[in-house]
């Protein structure tokens, strides 16, 4: 691989990455219940994580060879309307945006995610003769540390 290629693809991934810091910059201004999860790896992470309601809502990950930034919604939550940035994606939904022009859309397909899972899961809870779910706890209100010794 010559100079040339990797000083390109190092200028590609550096340009993909404000992309994707600026997106959840913008999603979590916008989106008030959503905040940026961890991601625990041993080693520097291959993608970021953005959590809601206590449970992961989408990873976002840079894609340098797709030339876009690749955020794929958790199984764990509604699927949102056909969207010009949805990609094909083993897991469920994945959406690739290639501009900063893409973070609006981003930002209307994860709302619309939210709010058709909460719909769903206060229709499934009136079904089931409860009034509403009960509100999630933090992670660090059930985590309880191992005791060693």
């Amino acid at each position: 691989m010559s100079t040339r290629t990797i000083e390109r693809d190092t200028r590609i991934r550096e340009l993909l990455d404000q992309l994707a810091d600026r997106m959840i910059q913008d999603i979590l201004a916008a989106l008030p219940d959503v905040r940026e999860g961890h991601v625990m790896t041993i080693g520097p992470p291959a993608y970021r994580r953005l959590d809601c309601d206590g449970r992961a809502l989408a990873y976002v990950r840079s894609r340098p060879r797709r030339l876009g930034v690749r955020i794929e919604i958790s199984g764990l939550w509604s699927v949102p309307s056909r969207s010009e940035l949805q990609v094909a994606s083993a897991a469920g939904v994945a959406l690739l945006c290639r501009s900063y022009g893409d973070i609006d859309e981003a930002i209307r397909c994860l709302r619309e995610v939210v709010e058709a899972t909460r719909e769903a899961e206060i229709e499934k809870f009136a079904e089931d003769g409860e009034s509403e779910p009960a509100a999630l706890e933090e992670p660090a209100d059930w985590l309880v540390p191992r005791q060693v010794g």
